[in-house]
């Protein structure tokens, strides 16, 4: 968070997925990072915006946090909350076992996900 470029804002929500919400009512651009679960192999990478279905990740995806972020999305849009620009970054979880650390294929997959994101907020910054 410290090194995050000027005019970037990060927040970290760890069991709360309504809490983005609140938030997108007050950005107009927002990158959200999470774990999710598609059925692809650990660590994979995803990058989707909307508009995306339920199903976005495949069957059954959803965050390992409880509410999915299709749902979130579905409930920004219908609550007129949903920024103008968003992007979505997953990572496919190797474990959702709660407690458990990163699976090595998904702290491997970490700094290239950062590094795609940091690329393109510079892009975006510096257009």
């Amino acid at each position: 968070e410290e090194d995050a470029p000027a005019g970037v804002v990060i927040r970290s929500l760890p069991r709360q997925a309504l809490d983005l919400l609140s938030l997108w009512a007050h950005f107009e651009r927002v990158w959200v990072v999470d774990a999710i679960q598609s059925g692809a192999p650990a660590g994979t990478c995803h990058r989707v915006q909307p508009p995306l279905p339920a199903s976005a990740f495949g069957r059954g995806a959803h965050s390992t946090h409880g509410l999915g972020l299709a749902e979130s999305i579905a409930l920004a849009e219908s609550l007129d909350v949903l920024p103008a620009h968003l992007v979505i970054y997953g990572i496919e979880a190797g474990s959702v076992t709660p407690g458990e650390g990163l699976t090595p294929p998904v702290a491997a997959a970490v700094p290239k996900l950062v590094a795609q994101l940091r690329q393109e907020l510079k892009e975006i910054l510096h257009a």
